[in-house]
């Protein structure tokens, strides 16, 4: 395939570039029809999220990207900003990129954080900006986490990803990668991987990516790749194209929203820590 020409792109600075996030929310959720309104100790999940963002130091702007007019009534009835999209979106990147074309031109990043994350740590967030203002050449990165059960490990739920020496992804599967010897020590439900190097112990992928705008825009240019269809993971056609992925790495994260039965999990969790959200 030929490669994609990037649009010139103004210089970036630490302290000249942009960033935006737009979380993308729909009702038409297969596994949980209506989840961005569903109620977490009484309030909409979307909106959780909006407002965990929003503690994020680094953040310009916040948006909500929806194609239903009741989540637009929502957003916009707390005061935070709205944009609608088109039906025809297939993927929440989709969504995303097309939120990003009403955007002014400053906003040289842009943040897609999945609106069924309702305990986001903002300091994930601003570790994805600080990084692409600091690494002008990525032209997307993403996050990942230690997988410490032999339970999400082995999960088709739980995506994985390895990457390389310079944190590069190198592929993500809903099977367990990277292979684990018996002798192994980990992960299983009590033990952690302190003892492994970052390229040898399982990781998680954390579903938050930081775009540089001109590569959102033109990656909706790229062929769908066999493995993208195989996994079901989009990601997978930008490196099937031979674009770099980065990998940062964070402790831990909190649990997200898919299924209904999340939800009795995400408020025991605000129960436990005194309802901080």
């Amino acid at each position: 395939m030929r490669p994609i020409t990037l649009l010139p792109t103004r210089a970036l600075s630490t302290l000249g570039a942009h960033a935006a996030v737009i979380i993308p929310a729909r009702m038409a959720s297969k596994r949980f029809p209506g989840k961005p309104l569903a109620l977490i100790g009484g309030k909409p999940l979307v909106q959780r999220t909006l407002e965990r963002v929003k503690r994020a130091r680094h953040v310009d702007e916040v948006f909500v990207a929806t194609d239903d007019q009741r989540i637009a009534n929502l957003i916009e009835g707390i005061g935070a900003k709205c944009i609608m999209t088109s039906h025809e979106c297939e993927s929440g990147t989709e969504r995303v990129r097309e939120a990003s074309q009403q955007l002014s031109a400053e906003f040289d990043i842009i943040v897609n954080v999945q609106g069924d994350e309702p305990l986001i740590d903002p300091a994930h967030v601003d570790k994805l900006i600080t990084h692409m203002k600091k690494n002008q050449a990525d032209l997307v990165s993403t996050l990942a986490c230690p997988i410490r059960s032999m339970k999400d490990f082995k999960s088709p739920n739980v995506v994985k990803v390895v990457f390389g020496l310079q944190n590069q992804a190198l592929y993500f599967s809903r099977s367990p990668i990277p292979y684990l010897p018996s002798d192994f020590k980990g992960p299983d439900e009590e033990k952690s991987q302190e003892n492994a190097s970052d390229q040898h112990r399982p990781f998680k992928h954390l579903g938050i990516y930081a775009f540089r705008r001109n590569f959102l825009e033109l990656s909706s240019q790229l062929s769908p790749s066999t493995l993208q269809a195989l996994e079901d993971l989009e990601q997978l056609k930008i490196l099937a194209s031979g674009y770099t992925i980065r990998v940062l790495t964070v402790p831990s994260s909190a649990p997200d929203v898919n299924v209904p039965e999340d939800v009795e999990v995400i408020e025991s969790y605000l129960v436990a820590n005194s309802g901080d959200v």
